[in-house]
């Protein structure tokens, strides 16, 4: 594998001619290409359907799809990120599932990895290990050890309550059911 960037899309020529195609729209043009496999992937104001990799820079881009050991994404996002060291500062992802993942002021809809060190960002789902940060936002948190402020609207001990109490009420019903089908 070697290193690939993403060409300037201001620049007459690209190396890159496959799958890619110029965008039009409000601000600066940028370049968006199928799927990159090297080492070393850089990408401006571009994107990429999918990236194998072993080290990912994305600034003010994004990607649908990213495999790699090191992902840093600067005000850019992507759909997925599979890695072991992640790094988001004012980003966006759908899922990530790492082992490290260091993200400010970005937001993530399912995060799963071992270390999370998140400031003043917010995950829908974040399960881990060790979560530790500055104003942490998440919908379901499920971790062994937290430190920080944390905002959650599940957290592990509730999650486990609104488990026991939904097994409950679903063993209620069915008893009711069952009472009332013999009565008939």
């Amino acid at each position: 594998m070697t290193d690939q960037s993403i060409p300037d899309p201001v620049a007459p020529e690209s190396d890159l001619n496959a799958g890619q195609e110029n965008m039009a729209g409000e601000g600066p043009e940028f370049t968006v290409t199928d799927q990159i496999n090297a080492e070393h992937v850089q990408i401006s104001q571009g994107g990429a359907g999918e990236i194998h990799a072993t080290q990912v820079d994305i600034e003010q881009g994004g990607a649908l799809r990213i495999d790699a050991q090191q992902v840093r994404i600067e005000q850019g996002g992507a759909g997925a990120i599979f890695g072991e060291i992640i790094s988001l500062n004012n980003s966006a992802a759908g899922l990530v599932r790492a082992q490290d993942v260091k993200a400010e002021q970005s937001a993530i809809n399912a995060l799963y990895c071992d270390t999370a060190d998140l400031g003043d960002s917010q995950a829908g789902l974040l399960v881990s290990r060790q979560v530790k940060g500055t104003t942490i936002r998440t919908g379901v948190l499920l971790a062994s050890q937290v430190e920080g402020q944390v905002e959650a609207v599940l957290d592990t001990p509730r999650a486990l309550l609104a488990g026991l109490a939904a097994g409950v009420g679903v063993g209620l019903v069915s008893l009711l059911g069952s009472l009332l089908r013999r009565r008939r």
